[in-house]
């Protein structure tokens, strides 16, 4: 072989080995250019729009029961996933840009719906969501009808629907409008809204629609509202698509009454709360009845009915009279087990009131003194003067009411002790100091539980007043300190 001959073959495959590099890099897929295989895979998470608002022919099985997924990507093998549709699906993927194409059967094995979406980007370690709008696969031309009833409320001022077509193949009527819009409420209101089920069908070519429903209007607090809805309409071949609606305007209000069943005082004013919203409930301030206590409030006159705390919050499921419940005897009862009714002002004092299970008369938890807000015990060398109160209304009563407790302590005598005090309401009630109005003893010196009784004159008939239990102690000396249960106040009848 002559030399002119071996260097034009040598030059020859030169050219075609850089013709060939050239292609494979004008071919090679952009977005894999610049995500390197890292061995590390990226997720995709579908889900389809409107699956929750499809408006479908009543006659026939056209609802899909199984999807398939067919992911393609350049230079990758192909994937196919199956799906039920609900929820989300969720497939794993090699970096780079894919394709996707669903397809829905019904129970028949036959395509119904039909929807896709290219230049899906997956990245390594990262998850790409989308959401696919579905779309029927109609094989033969021909009108199908829509049919709707709408319930609406009262107060309703106007109301219209629009109609759009999502496949442009698709027209409404002759005049190749893009919208089909039902206006006026009368007009609909006559003739579209019958809920004897007897309104003429709309007459559409087969296709996809989406449909969107407004109403406005003012609800029976004369609030305005603007509502409306969203739906996707298929069409087929002489079938009807059927769909009804209730709308409402918002949330209803409930009505919470007082009835003071049998007492005396200001009644309450009914209160006006939201579905789903609370409500706090009257305080029976200023209430009473001779020779009982305002309880709260009860469902039921008799008091059989289901019990609601004075002040709490209340959740309505409908409007509701509640009754002043009374109480003959009992005017109230603290055992410190599951909530306790007292307030604690301990300030920055040492030695504090608290609510524990240290120690306890009956049940498993009193009121006592702590150094550590946990453990009944006190720092005897560090003076602190501490409370606990509650307001308590006093019902009307021409005989003393009897005051009883339950309390340990040895303490120190003179000096580290107990007392209670009985004050108006308007008085603070202030850590490191002592009100006035004391009554009763100064409680301390025994260790083991003891009842203490007070009689609390009959003067303070259909006056609230403030109890207070007072814990003091100075800087020296001193052992066990004060703990109390299951105190009570009653009537004397």
């Amino acid at each position: 072989m002559n030399k002119k001959y071996k260097r034009f073959n040598g030059i020859t495959f030169l050219i075609a080995a850089f013709a060939i590099l050239a292609l494979t890099i004008g071919c090679t897929d952009p977005v894999e250019q610049s995500q390197p295989d890292t061995g590390e895979n990226g997720y995709l998470t579908i889900s389809i729009d409107g699956a929750g608002r499809t408006i479908l022919p009543i006659n026939a099985n056209l609802s899909a029961s199984s999807y398939t997924l067919v992911l393609s990507a350049p230079f990758k093998d192909s994937r196919t996933e199956t799906w039920n549709g609900s929820g989300s699906k969720q497939v794993s993927l090699s970096p780079g840009t894919w394709s996707l194409v669903i397809t829905g059967k019904n129970n028949n094995n036959d395509t119904i719906v039909r929807g896709s979406r290219d230049l899906i980007v997956i990245t390594p370690g990262q998850t790409t969501t989308e959401t696919i709008l579905l779309q029927p696969v109609v094989d033969m031309e021909g009108t199908g009808t829509f049919t709707w009833n709408i319930d609406y409320p009262s107060g309703v001022t106007g109301a219209y629907m629009i109609i759009t077509p999502l496949d442009s193949e698709f027209q409404l009527d002759s005049e190749n409008q893009s919208t089909y819009c039902f206006t006026g409420y009368d007009n609909w209101d006559v003739n579209r809204v019958s809920k004897s089920n007897n309104n003429s069908p709309l007459e559409l070519q087969s296709g996809y629609y989406k449909v969107e429903f407004f109403i406005t209007g003012s609800d029976e607090n004369s609030v305005s509202h603007n509502i409306g809805r969203v739906d996707y309409l298929h069409i087929y071949p002489s079938l009807d698509s059927y769909f009804g609606y209730n709308f409402t305007f918002g949330p209803t209000n409930y009505i919470i009454s007082y009835n003071l069943n049998g007492g005396s005082g200001t009644q309450p004013s009914s209160q006006t709360v939201r579905e789903g919203n609370s409500v706090t409930l009257a305080s029976g301030s200023g209430l009473s009845r001779t020779e009982y206590a305002f309880g709260g409030w009860n469902t039921n006159a008799a008091g059989t009915g289901t019990n609601y705390n004075a002040s709490s919050t209340f959740f309505p499921t409908g409007s509701i009279t509640l009754y002043a419940k009374w109480i003959q005897g009992v005017i109230f009862s603290e055992n410190f087990e599951s909530t306790n009714s007292f307030t604690l002002v301990n300030g920055s004092q040492t030695n504090k009131w608290y609510v524990g299970t240290s120690t306890y008369y009956g049940g498993s938890r009193s009121a006592y003194i702590s150094s550590d807000s946990s453990t009944y015990g006190y720092n005897n060398g560090s003076s602190s003067t501490v409370h606990m109160y509650k307001d308590v209304q006093f019902p009307q009563s021409s005989s003393p009411y009897t005051l009883t407790f339950y309390w340990r302590g040895t303490a120190e005598s003179g000096y580290d002790f107990l007392t209670v005090h009985l004050v108006d309401t308007s008085t603070t009630i202030s850590a490191g100091t002592t009100p006035s109005g004391s009554f009763g003893t100064n409680y301390v010196g025994n260790s083991n539980w003891t009842q203490a009784t007070i009689s609390i004159p009959a003067s303070n008939s259909g006056t609230t007043k403030r109890l207070v239990f007072t814990w003091r102690n100075d800087s020296s000396v001193g052992s066990q300190p004060i703990a109390v249960d299951n105190i009570e106040l009653r009537l004397n009848n």
